[in-house]
């Protein structure tokens, strides 16, 4: 886990880790020296260190670099090294070569034409050739100036619009992937039990009628069954049990004040407690927050933590090493160390303590709420706490029961409302999603896959379907039903014998099916087309939306609204979870539609291209190398578009359009005869097509169900929607089709 404390920095970061991997030091090469100066500075600040080059690597550049550089790191090449792009290059792939540096950071201060983007597309071809990232700040006053979009595009070059950003993202990449080693390493601190003992005493103060906050005595017992030492204490009933007077004038004073209180608290007894010795105040927290989880807290205790708002904060649980990191990053921890006649403490006690909690606020995640351990007395050797609140959640789950939270889950509306651990649902991809891909690559890793029945309309083949997604994955999994396309009414039961988890429906009224499965407990996910629609299928009784926008592929709808304003629009109209699809095909995708108000993400194609997906390996190739310009909109002209990829046949579906090419025209005719052409046509498919693919839309005589056989596995179903070019043979009797568009024959080609 990555905690970004910048929001410009979120996408600068993620990039750099998704080029680069685990970094060592890293090397700083300027062609100006006040660029040089700005990263040493930058550096130092930040805490990342730059240590020299090696000798030979500073031999190298010594031939190059003039006098008046330096070759030291950060590396100052002048301006002369801008005039030869070659003296540029070999500066570069010195510090890339060292076996000290994992990255080379390059700044770059001017912008104009066309030098920069032959610069730009020479850097480019160099980062290819290097085995470690560059990452290239671009800090001139032309944001998007000449020579950023190549950078920007290179797979190699991680690029930063701030030398602070690029710092700091090396920073996190450097102490993230160190402290995964350590986790891994470091066993949990957590013993067998810790967790039962702390739960028997949240049953016990429910049973006892008490709210969720437990008292003094009720929250040391919790924390000492996950090691935090505290006092020593006797609950005593009433002042007369005190072995010594001043117990009993204690007590006297303490319900003097309590029933001076406007809501006088229930008195459970007195507690007499061990006087802990002198020290230094210093307070451990934590709680769970809606949207990251358990949260753990340490500081300066007493008023110091709001008088200073010194404190320091992480996701729960910490190791040690992380504990001990945050308390050392307190303004005030100079004085845990010794200072002047203050004697060092026993910083390592501390940081013992605040594990422990934070293994108590992730383990008992679903039952407590807060916990405040204020002031916590830090001696020389060893701490304690002297006071302590913990308070259980309300109107949660039972205090006693066993959390079902993940350790690594992203918590939204539609995660929860689905149960899963990532709000990541598939599309149903019909003719392609079958168990493998439902449970295998989607459900078992954590979000939702879901069985395609188009193409799977018999009821024996999908409870066949459904009990193999069970025998691979106990996961929630969905059934996808495509409303208007085939008879889906004696499904609808079988899916609810079986217990799936999820239906959605797609493509028509959805009401008398939800209706159906209205007392099933089966949750119903719904696709809309924009807000009118959502509006209807959360009065149907729809339990999530998913709204795909213009970018989406396949079906998209009739309008040409795209994602920036579609999942607004929907999301203000309905008071359910809306998932987000169309064009979205890796984290960036996921956390821009989270942003603009989606609960979760719907991803079609990106899982075509999967291992586990039907499809022929000639289709997946083809959607692999289909870049943004690769892609057309067909049959807009009848009230049916669709998004596929730029093909021949694509291209001839347009041409009939263009020429005024009825509905018919470019469906071939009636279903009738449609039905009629497939039922002639599927075996000569079979036999002469069997390695042909396309993209989705809907049936027409160009899509046949043929068996898998280049490249595929045996018995599952490739998706066809037409040939891409002409071969020798034409399929029997087509020319007596009265269609605008002749269909050639292919053997064994892809799209």
């Amino acid at each position: 886990m990555v905690i970004i404390d910048n929001w410009e920095a979120i996408v600068e970061t993620a990039v750099l880790f998704s080029k680069s991997g685990p970094p060592k030091v890293e090397g700083v090469m300027a062609s100006s020296g006040g660029a040089a100066v700005m990263a040493a500075d930058k550096a130092e600040e930040i805490g990342l260190a730059l240590p020299p080059p090696a000798a030979a690597t500073s031999a190298r550049l010594a031939n190059v670099v003039p006098d008046f550089g330096s070759t030291a790191n950060p590396c100052d090449l002048t301006a002369e090294s801008l005039k030869s792009m070659q003296m540029y290059g070999d500066c570069i792939r010195a510090f890339a070569e060292d076996p000290g540096f994992a990255a080379v950071v390059v700044p770059m201060m001017s912008a104009y034409r066309p030098t920069t983007i032959e610069l730009a597309q020479f850097l480019s071809g160099l980062a290819d050739e290097l085995d470690k990232p560059v990452c290239l700040v671009w800090i001139n006053e032309w944001i998007n100036g000449p020579g950023s979009e190549v950078y920007d595009a290179s797979p190699r070059i991680s690029m930063f619009h701030s030398m602070t950003r690029c710092i700091k993202a090396l920073k996190l990449s450097t102490d993230h992937y160190h402290n995964r080693d350590r986790l891994l390493q470091e066993p949990a601190l957590a013993a067998e039990g810790d967790a039962k003992t702390a739960r028997e005493v949240f049953a016990g103060a429910a049973a006892s009628g008490h709210g969720p906050a437990l008292s003094e005595s009720q929250s040391k017992r919790v924390l000492a069954a996950y090691g935090v030492r505290v006092t020593r204490e006797i609950l005593v009933a009433n002042p007369a049990s005190a072995v010594k007077a001043a117990v009993e004038r204690a007590a006297s004073e303490l319900r003097n004040t309590a029933a001076a209180l406007p809501d006088t608290p229930i008195l459970n007894g007195i507690l007499v407690q061990q006087m802990a010795e002198r020290g230094v105040e210093m307070m451990i927290g934590a709680r769970r927050d809606a949207q990251f989880g358990p949260l753990v807290v340490c500081g300066f205790g007493g008023v110091d933590v709001e008088l200073t708002r010194d404190v320091a904060v992480a996701l729960a649980p910490v190791n040690h090493s992380q504990a001990r990191d945050m308390i050392l990053s307190l303004r005030k921890a100079p004085l845990l160390n010794g200072f002047r006649n203050v004697p060092a403490l026993d910083v390592d006690a501390l940081a013992e303590a605040v594990c422990r909690v934070s293994a108590l606020a992730a383990d008992l995640r679903d039952a407590v709420s807060e916990i405040d351990v204020n002031p916590l007395i830090l001696g020389r050797k060893g701490g304690v706490p002297v006071e302590a609140l913990v308070i259980g959640n309300r109107g949660r789950p039972a205090m006693n029961a066993p959390s079902t939270a993940h350790p690594m889950s992203i918590d939204t509306p539609a995660s929860k409302a689905l149960g899963i651990r990532y709000p990541i649902v598939q599309s149903g991809l019909a003719r392609i999603s079958r168990a493998e891909l439902a449970a295998a690559a989607v459900s078992a890793a954590g979000g939702m896959g879901q069985i395609a029945v188009a193409g799977m309309a018999e009821a024996d083949l999908l409870r066949a379907e459904i009990r193999k997604t069970k025998q691979l994955t106990s996961a929630p999994f969905g059934v996808n039903f495509p409303v208007g396309h085939i008879k889906i009414d004696h499904l609808l039961d079988l899916v609810a014998e079986e217990g799936v988890a999820a239906v959605s429906f797609t493509g028509g009224n959805p009401k008398p099916y939800i209706d159906r499965l209205a007392d099933t407990g089966i949750s119903i996910l719904v696709l809309v087309s924009g807000p009118e629609q959502a509006k209807k299928a959360e009065q149907a009784g729809a339990h999530v939306l998913a709204t795909v926008g213009y970018e989406g592929g396949g079906h998209i709808g009739r309008t040409d609204v795209t994602n920036m304003v579609a999942i607004p629009l929907v999301k203000r109209a309905v008071n359910i979870p809306v998932l987000a699809g169309g064009g979205i095909a890796d984290g960036f995708g996921m956390a821009a539609a989270l942003a603009l108000g989606a609960a979760g993400v719907e991803v079609g194609t990106r899982f075509i291209a999967v291992r586990e997906a039907s499809a022929h390996q000639n289709y997946k190739d083809a959607v692999i190398r289909a870049g943004a310009d690769d892609t057309v909109v067909i049959k807009r002209s009848v009230g049916t578009p669709g998004r596929a990829l730029a093909n021949e046949w694509a291209s001839k579906i347009l041409d009939v359009e263009k020429a005024g090419g009825s509905r018919d025209h470019t469906r071939h005719g009636s279903r009738r005869r449609q039905r009629a052409r497939d039922h002639r046509w599927r075996h000569a498919w079979k036999r002469r097509l069997a390695g042909s693919v396309g993209c989705s839309g809907r049936r027409h005589p160009g899509r046949s169900r043929s068996r898998a056989t280049d490249g595929g596995r045996g018995g599952n179903r490739s998706r066809s929607l037409g040939p891409s070019d002409a071969s020798s043979g034409t399929i029997k009797n087509r020319e007596k089709s009265p269609d605008l568009v002749n269909w050639p024959a292919q053997r064994g080609r892809g799209i």
